[in-house]
């Protein structure tokens, strides 16, 4: 062969093999690269062969199929001033998600993290839900967003990143903005760990500025007060609100009081009075103005006639009438001296010092308040000749000490043994169990003597309370067990009373003492289903003729259903906690 030959021989093998090169078919898609599949993948050889895109196409496509009749289930308790996560329901509701069978639990563990957070800012910004949607609960976290298009995400196009890894992140196309999500390779099985909504949250909705009207009425722990978001002396507020009130064409129903803080019950009970007497005031003053009468003329809310005047001193001394007292015997002074009068005024004029702070001036009313309802009450349980109690309301009796060691309790003679049987079944006999009696020593009693005795009284009131207390939730779970049909038991998180009403916040449990899940009773399904129910119960009751009377109640209420129960009821207002 010569030497041309050879030559030309070489470069006809070297053309052969360049085009068998570029003939190559190429391979699916590298661990790095984009690899775009459709949801319902088909065989046409190159990436959509590759069983890892089936998987997770179907995956994907499969669980929003699935997670479109997922049912509601509740799992923040809004019952409080700041809502806070169920554990149980929320549990519950992870517990159902994994039944899918398309979620791993690093899905669950990031869902959770995302509660935890904003539950916190929830707590921080004092978030309950009745003004609106919780912070970041106002959009589907698993369809990342207040509207959806369901045939896009169950048949949509599907483009995987990371093949080739047991890790991947995977979008869908199509819809009003990409759906995000990330899966891992668990045990040959593709599942979910995350959805990304970072790109599909909704936009926050604009804020409105809220109109205050004219007579709201917000009182802060510490400063003055405002009105119509106007700050005001509190010492005006009946004057401002009356004023405010005349010139209102429509009389509101009802003056929107807001509590900032921690404000004492007394300076609550103050503020309702004087905006109750400004109410009174400006009705008067409607009243009289359509009745052609021109002249404005200031109101008395003190109707009844009433002597009984009150100071109190930049220094804090209380005359009562010119008597000097102290705040503890301010209650009793003042009951002493209505109940002598013919009539019993709704209110008594107090005069404070203009350096009387609003916490003093606050336990002052209150104490007038409690003096004013106890001489209404004990007038009321008076015969009408005599000054008696009712035979139905019995005196508190009276514990007599002599320096010979007898003892007597209302003119009965009693052994010491049996002091403490004999005044709890006394205290008993009486509408209001008091938080003491009247001991009284005749002669030198020692001091420790009446330390013991006063000792044992103690206890025999504290027995006597726990007994009318024991009655009164006996009483509840009989009607809360007729209306489950189940035997339950009670979690008592508050049980208080005032006057004859008793009110108790409870939570019902199984007998067994598991937590309430409805098993057995009329409402299961409407559990099971999420529905709007709660395990908490509440009672109102009234002491009268020996027993307690159930005056309402509510059962597994999402809500606070006492609200109007004071008015209803004729209950006190701060038993409720208004």
């Amino acid at each position: 062969m010569s030497k041309l030959q050879s030559l030309l021989l070489g470069l006809c093998f070297s053309l052969i093999c360049l085009f068998a090169c570029k003939r190559t078919p190429q391979n699916a898609a590298t661990a790095t690269g984009n690899t775009a599949i459709t949801g319902e993948p088909t065989d046409k050889g190159g990436s959509q062969d590759d069983p890892d895109l089936v998987a997770i196409t179907d995956v994907v496509h499969n669980f929003y199929k699935w997670y479109e009749n997922f049912p509601n289930i509740e799992y923040v308790n809004s019952k409080g001033k700041v809502a806070k996560l169920d554990v149980a329901k929320l549990a519950a509701y992870h517990a159902e998600l994994m039944k899918s069978g398309f979620l791993s639990k690093a899905y669950i563990d990031s869902d959770m993290a995302y509660l935890k957070k904003h539950e916190a800012e929830w707590k921080k910004n004092k978030e309950n839900g009745n003004d609106g949607p919780l912070s970041g609960l106002d959009y589907d976290r698993v369809f990342c967003g207040q509207d959806w298009d369901i045939k896009v995400l169950t048949t949509g196009v599907v483009k995987v990143d990371g093949l080739g890894t047991n890790q991947v992140k995977a979008t869908i196309e199509g819809g009003p903005t990409d759906q995000k999500l990330e899966l891992v390779k668990e045990n040959d099985k593709w599942l979910i760990s995350r959805i990304d909504c970072s790109s599909s949250l909704p936009e926050p909705a604009p804020v409105v500025e809220k109109r205050v009207l004219p007579y709201a009425i917000t009182v802060p722990q510490k400063g003055d007060i405002t009105l119509g978001g106007k700050s005001i002396a509190f010492d005006n507020l009946q004057k401002e609100l009356q004023a405010v009130l005349i010139k209102q064409a429509v009389f509101p129903a009802k003056i929107p009081i807001t509590y900032e803080g921690e404000v004492l019950m007394g300076m609550r009970g103050e503020v309702e009075t004087r905006v109750n007497d400004a109410i009174a005031g400006a009705k008067k003053i409607i009243a009289s103005k359509s009745s052609s009468k021109t002249k404005i003329k200031k109101t008395n809310i003190n109707t009844a006639p009433s002597a009984l005047t009150i100071e109190v001193s930049n220094q804090g001394m209380i005359k009562v009438g010119g008597k000097l007292v102290s705040l503890d015997a301010l209650r009793k002074e003042v009951q002493t001296e209505l109940v002598k009068k013919t009539v019993i005024p709704d209110k008594i004029p107090i005069t404070y010092g203009k350096e009387v702070l609003m916490g003093m001036r606050g336990e002052v009313q209150t104490e007038v308040n409690d003096a004013i309802a106890g001489a209404k009450w004990v007038k009321k349980s008076q015969a009408a000749t005599t000054v008696a109690y009712a035979t139905k309301s019995p005196l508190p009796p009276t514990l007599i000490m002599t320096e010979k060691g007898d003892i007597s309790l209302s003119g009965r003679k009693i052994a010491w043994e049996d002091v403490k049987k004999e005044v709890q079944a006394e205290v008993l006999k009486l509408s209001v169990i008091p938080d003491e009696i009247t001991i009284k020593s005749v002669g030198t009693v020692g001091m420790g003597m009446r330390s013991e005795m006063r000792a044992e009284v103690d206890d025999a009131i504290a027995a006597a309370k726990w007994i009318r207390k024991k009655a009164a939730l006996d009483a509840l779970q009989k009607v809360a067990e007729k209306k489950l049909g189940i035997p339950i038991q009670f979690e008592v998180d508050e049980y208080k009373t005032k006057g004859q009403f008793a009110f108790a916040t409870l939570t019902m449990k199984h007998k067994n003492g598991n937590k309430m899940d409805f098993k057995g009773t009329p409402y299961e399904k409407q559990y099971r289903l999420g529905g709007s129910i709660s395990d908490g119960f509440f009672g109102l009751l009234k002491f009268d003729n020996g027993a307690w009377k159930i005056l309402t109640y509510a059962l597994g209420a999402t809500d606070v259903p006492y609200i109007n129960w004071a008015e209803e009821y004729n209950a006190p207002k701060e038993l409720l906690g208004f």
